[in-house]
Formats: structure tokens, sequence, C-alpha cells
């Protein structure tokens, strides 16, 4: 299909670039709002494959930064007597 491009890309003189937006939760981790890096790639399928992969890379750092948020409350130890 013609003019189509691969999810979380764009290409720039014929290069493919991944970009995504930061989620507003984790953007103070991160100097721009948006993570933009080159493919280095013109071909559609080899961006659509990095893409995929960069993206679920992605997804689970960003999981894990929220995780590392979250306090727990303190568990009193059991004492075994």
């Amino acid at each position: 299909m013609v003019g189509y491009n691969p999810q979380f890309t764009y290409r720039k003189d014929g290069v493919f670039y991944f970009s995504r937006r930061i989620p507003k939760d984790i953007r103070d981790r991160y100097e721009d709002d948006k993570f933009v890096m080159s493919l280095r790639t013109k071909s559609r399928e080899a961006a659509a494959k990095s893409a995929r992969a960069i993206a679920a890379r992605l997804d689970e750092y960003w999981a894990s930064l929220r995780i590392a948020r979250l306090s727990f409350p303190k568990i009193a130890p059991i004492s075994c007597r």
C-alpha cells in the first residue's frame, strides 16, 4: 500500500524513524515528551519489525517505572514461636 507507514514510524529522506509519545505519568524521567530514534533502514518490512520490538521494550520499561513508583504498606514480620 502506497503511503502506509508501520505503527509508530515515519519516513525522512527515505529512512524510517521510530517515534512515540512518552506517557504523562513518567514524562518527568525524560527531557522531551517524545521518544524518537532512527531505525536505519529504508525497508518498510524491516522498519515494522524493529518498531514492534522497540514498542514492546518501551512498554515493558515504562511498566517497570510505574511499578517502582507504587507504594506498598509495610508488613510487620510474623514471629514464629
